[in-house]
């Protein structure tokens, strides 16, 4: 059991102070760790990304929501002043009365 510790303890210093990668094993495989070091790095940059773009979309929505809530409000409030009992009421300030009379039809006639 001594042995294993001293094993153990052996190949932990070893990984501390780099030695291991001078095994011909790992120089080896040198290239193929710089490609799976490449792919963790465009993952994580790519994750970043959605995130990023996960938080734009809901603060787009959220002002998408305000924008159209505005629109609601708005119209609403078009329809209230452009009826007509509304209508009459604005114009009675300035004196002017509806017309009791439904409005006459002038016919020009057409000269050929």
């Amino acid at each position: 059991m001594a042995g294993t510790f001293k094993n153990i303890q052996k190949q932990f210093s070893a990984f501390w102070r780099g030695s291991f990668l001078e095994q011909e094993a790992v120089v080896k495989h040198l290239p193929f760790l710089g490609y799976l070091l490449a792919l963790a790095l465009i993952s994580i940059w790519a994750s970043h990304k959605a995130d990023e773009k996960t938080k734009e979309l809901a603060r787009l929505q959220d002002q998408y929501k305000e924008v159209k809530s505005e629109y609601i409000e708005t119209k609403s409030r078009l329809m209230q002043l452009s009826a007509q009992s509304k209508i009459i009421e604005r114009t009675e300030s300035l004196g002017l009365i509806p017309q009791q009379q439904p409005p006459k039809k002038i016919v020009v006639p057409h000269e050929d």
